[in-house]
């Protein structure tokens, strides 16, 4: 499975990006702005591709909200492996940069906070979308991979 987000925009805060699985269009991403200094939790991750794993229930803050809204569904957060510089990278729920801690947001739709910064809605849903199969081709122990193509960077 290849997962493919590509980032559209940076507004010096939040980048919003679109998320695809095999070249279907699943869902939008808000991460933490490009910087070219790594400022810890406030600087998105390299482009490049990762390994996506699942990282064993109980290991992570969010398995609580996870199994509540997921139910048996659940099996563990989406981890990114081997990302240079950074650990711990999920993909997760979350509507604003102050979720992010340089993690990946999913969300149906985007917006502005009163800032003016983006955000996105309904990530409890896109999670609930991309989760399932994810989950379910890493369990199968298929390859499963994303690629993150820093759109919003070329000319």
């Amino acid at each position: 499975m290849e997962i493919v987000l590509r980032r559209r925009h940076d507004d010096g805060e939040a980048t919003v990006g679109s998320l695809s699985i095999d070249g279907e269009q699943q869902c939008d991403t808000l991460e933490d702005q490009w910087q070219e200094v790594k400022k810890s939790g406030e600087t998105r991750i390299p482009a490049g591709k990762y390994q996506v794993e699942l990282k064993p229930v109980g290991t992570s803050r969010f398995d609580k909200s996870a199994k509540k809204n997921m139910g048996k569904y659940h099996n563990g957060m989406l981890r990114l492996v081997d990302v240079p510089g950074f650990t711990e990278i999920l993909i997760h729920t979350g509507n604003t940069e102050k979720h992010t801690a340089g993690c990946i947001l999913v969300g149906l739709g985007v917006g502005k906070d009163e800032a003016g910064h983006h955000t996105v809605k309904n990530s409890w849903t896109a999670y609930r979308k991309i989760y399932p199969p994810i989950a379910e081709a890493i369990r199968a122990r298929e390859r499963v991979t994303i690629h993150i193509i820093d759109g919003d960077r070329e000319a």
